[in-house]
């Protein structure tokens, strides 16, 4: 591979793809994957400041089934172990005589045939594979640390992007590196901008949100699976494999999380992972399920009762859980906080029913990339951002439990309920149930 001397990548980098043109430098259209991709890169340049470099890597390494970092991912759509992105705002004189001020080259590790035997073969680095990502630049990572140097040398700071970790945890490897650079080039100095990645993450692009509706319909299919398979004496685990099996007739394979089936008194326990009950004539189930369609998570909870029907007093329960989580919907929009108004609402309506103590988690969570995804848990709701609402009621005594989940997505004007069309009131519960059986 071709080594870029100091002078030339440093003057070679003459600005990063916009989110208008979404095409690469050669005049080669993206797809709309790798568009969106680079007008997220965009949007993080933007925010950088000017003068500064930033770094982020990807995973050291994957195992099999293991998911690329979230906000590596986020920025590249790369799956590659150990590739690294470095973000460049440098002020120099090609990029203030062309008007534009910023660049990203992305390093992928040496290709290695012996490898490649076992897990597939890789791309080239090179103008082929930056066309296909979206990115002008694509080198290997031997040359990583000399071209990181070299763009120190004409930076004025190294912008921290990466997550911050607690003390207890290693220093992360983007903190190290940077430190080290500190260390031995006068002048360059170390700025924090940790929550810019964050920050973008919990707006959701169209593109994102498409991905996201695919993965509800995906969840929606499971659902419709669990209505037609619930009935006593199947096993959770059973039922379980049904759903995930329409998941799979819906057009993927892939889990946002490990799937939720906790029948009776299982039903009782928020993140129960056993499987081998079998569900009886008046038991409940909580199904928590969530398929995920290139990368995107969904999550969404239903109660069903084996037997078709609600009980009297699981009605009772249901329909409270359900007014909270209708409460709660109804505070969603631009300006909420999700404590002070999402779950407020819920809980009081819980409270006001009895049962404040059975109520003993959140009402919501963000949702994107990672079924928990990041986002401020203190700050305003934005459009773009993608919530769940989900209350529950826990009876251990009574041996039942109801929770309902839905995703929400807050828009200009309030909210859309993305999942909306999976069965949720307790007539309709009961209806999908005997359609099916």
């Amino acid at each position: 591979m071709i080594r870029f001397r100091a002078v030339g990548l440093v003057l070679a980098l003459t600005g990063c793809m916009s989110a208008a043109s979404a095409r690469s430098d050669s005049g080669v259209k993206l797809a709309a994957d790798a568009k969106d991709f680079a007008a997220r890169r965009a949007r993080l340049l933007e925010r950088l400041p000017v003068g500064s470099i930033a770094l982020l890597f990807g995973k050291p390494s994957i195992a099999d089934n293991e998911k690329q970092d979230s906000d590596f991912y986020y920025l590249t759509g790369v799956e590659d172990e150990g590739a690294v992105i470095v973000f460049d705002k440098t002020e120099r004189r090609a990029k203030l005589a062309a008007g534009k001020l910023g660049g990203e080259i992305l390093f992928l590790k040496p290709r290695d045939p012996e490898a490649e035997r076992w897990t597939g073969e890789r791309e080239s680095a090179g103008e082929s594979t930056g066309q296909k990502l979206g990115f002008r630049f694509v080198l290997r990572t031997d040359s990583f640390a000399e071209t990181l140097k070299d763009l120190a040398l004409v930076a004025r700071e190294i912008a921290h992007i990466g997550r911050i970790a607690t003390h207890e945890k290693p220093v992360p490897k983007e903190m190290s590196i940077a430190r080290a650079l500190v260390d031995r080039i006068p002048g360059l100095a170390l700025s924090n901008h940790h929550t810019l990645i964050r920050d973008l993450r919990a707006l959701k692009t169209p593109y994102e949100i498409e991905q996201m509706r695919r993965a509800i319909a995906a969840t929606h299919a499971g659902f419709k699976a669990a209505f037609q398979t619930a009935r006593a004496g199947l096993t959770e685990d059973a039922l379980k494999n049904a759903i995930e099996s329409g998941f799979r007739g819906a057009g993927t394979r892939d889990l946002a999380f490990p799937s939720i089936i906790g029948s009776g008194i299982n039903s009782t326990i928020l993140h129960y992972r056993g499987g081998t009950r079998a569900l009886a004539d008046g038991d409940l189930v909580v199904v928590d399920i969530g398929a995920e369609w290139k990368r995107y998570a969904a999550d969404v909870t239903r109660t069903i009762p084996v037997s078709g029907k609600f009980t009297d007093e699981q009605r009772k329960i249901y329909d409270t859980v359900l007014a909270a989580q209708r409460a709660a919907i109804a505070k969603v929009k631009p300006g909420a906080r999700i404590r002070e108004d999402i779950h407020a609402a819920a809980y009081a309506v819980i409270a006001k029913a009895g049962y404040a103590q059975t109520f003993i988690h959140g009402t919501s969570h963000f949702v994107g990339l990672d079924v928990h995804d990041v986002g401020d848990y203190r700050g305003p709701l934005k459009p773009g951002m993608v919530i769940t609402v989900e209350p529950g009621i826990y009876l251990r005594e009574k041996k039942f439990g109801v929770r309902i989940e839905d995703m929400v997505l807050v828009t200009d004007d309030g909210c859309e309920v993305l999942s909306d069309a999976i069965p949720k009131d307790a007539a309709a519960i009961e209806a999908a149930l005997k359609k099916q059986q």
